[in-house]
């Protein structure tokens, strides 16, 4: 176990042509045209950020081959304090954000994710 480090947990899945974002005990969630939107829509609603009780990132085949044989996809935002700033890491990329805290660092990722996601044009083709 990584000390400092925090995981969160969120699911994403399709549904009528629209992304969906849920957080991990599926309690909420919300809908956007990307992933990323849905998410931000989800975060700017969360009064309370859980973090899950494992920090270890899952093993990413186990989460490719859950995403190809269901449709469903995990998506885990790793953050750890790196001295006056925040690590943030999803998937196989991590960036680096000044913070006020850690909720603010996932936040900042979220809405640059959000900014700068795109349209899956597999999506158009569902109509």
């Amino acid at each position: 176990m990584i000390c400092g480090m925090k995981k969160y947990v969120f699911w994403s899945v399709i549904h009528k042509n629209n992304c969906i974002a849920l957080n991990e005990d599926l309690s909420k969630y919300a809908q956007g045209e990307t992933f990323w939107k849905a998410m931000l829509s989800l975060c700017e609603t969360l009064k309370e950020w859980i973090p899950s009780p494992t920090v270890e990132e899952s093993d990413i085949n186990k989460r490719l081959k859950m995403y190809y044989e269901t449709g469903i996809n995990m998506v885990e935002l790793l953050v750890e304090e790196e001295g006056k700033r925040y690590a943030v890491k999803c998937a196989n990329s991590k960036s680096f954000l000044e913070a006020a805290d850690e909720i603010d660092a996932l936040m900042k990722y979220v809405e640059t994710r959000a900014k700068t996601s795109v349209i899956d044009p597999g999506l158009k083709k569902l109509d």
